[in-house]
């Protein structure tokens, strides 16, 4: 259980980590908006490939429904998709635990995904770039309500 409690948490602190690193590379955030976005959109659509392929999902239907997930997410402004996919990994977190590769991987894809969303989120211009900081983590923290609330239920 508590094995299952860090993996969410330090796969949740990739977005602290992104944080911190926009906050020292300033200058890179306007040019790679776009970049981001579409990394963002890359590792949503990897966590679905991990969790299909967990639930046993024939691989060209894995396939299929993935570059779906992509486009559509692809089309999306990329201020809403994280607000939206967290909860997602939440859960897809927690189903993907009954494999540990396919937990660390949807785990590494929650940790990498905190680094284009800290990115494409934070508000470097304003005056208090730490309150911006902290909604974003605020936001976001329903990723690990979501996983540790299933799995304590559930799990």
């Amino acid at each position: 259980m508590l094995d299952y409690i860090l993996t969410a948490a330090i796969s949740f602190s990739g977005l602290i980590v992104g944080i911190i690193l926009i906050l020292l590379a300033k200058e890179e955030q306007i040019p790679g908006i776009k970049y981001f976005s579409m990394f963002q959109s890359l590792l949503i659509a990897v966590g679905f490939v991990v969790l299909f392929k967990v639930l046993g999902m024939n691989p060209i239907l894995n396939a299929v429904i993935s570059i779906a997930v992509l486009l559509v997410l692809l089309y999306f402004d990329y201020k809403w998709k994280s607000y939206i996919a967290y909860p997602i990994l939440g859960i897809m977190l927690y189903l993907s635990s009954v494999n540990n590769a396919a937990l660390l991987i949807e785990a590494s894809v929650v940790y990498l995904l905190g680094f284009p969303t800290a990115a494409l989120l934070l508000q470097i211009k304003k005056k208090d770039v730490w309150q911006s900081a902290g909604k974003i983590v605020l936001f976001h923290v329903s990723f690990l309500i979501i996983s540790i609330g299933i799995y304590l239920i559930f799990g």
